[in-house]
């Protein structure tokens, strides 16, 4: 998933945001919820970011918002989307 990380520099607006993709989830030990993702930059450093500072992009096929078809649940580690599998 192709996602916008948010800077903690307040100056910089969306525009200015790296964007990468995630390449791991790290789930919670009891409740199993991911709170934090790998993020893998354009050149090439992996961050380690907590999902409320990620925004995700929507990818569009052929008019059809891809993540809105695949609904909103958390992909799994290192999994990239095929668009043409819907």
């Amino acid at each position: 998933m192709l996602v916008l990380v948010r800077d903690d520099d307040s100056s910089l607006g969306p525009l200015k945001w790296k964007t990468g993709r995630i390449v791991a989830v790290h789930p919670g030990i009891i409740d199993k919820k991911v709170r934090v993702c790998e993020v893998q930059l354009a050149n090439g450093t992996v961050l380690k970011r907590p999902i409320v500072k990620l925004c995700p992009l929507p990818i569009y096929s052929d008019s059809v918002c891809v993540n809105e078809v695949l609904g909103s649940g958390d992909p799994k580690a290192g999994e990239d989307v095929e668009t043409d599998e819907l």
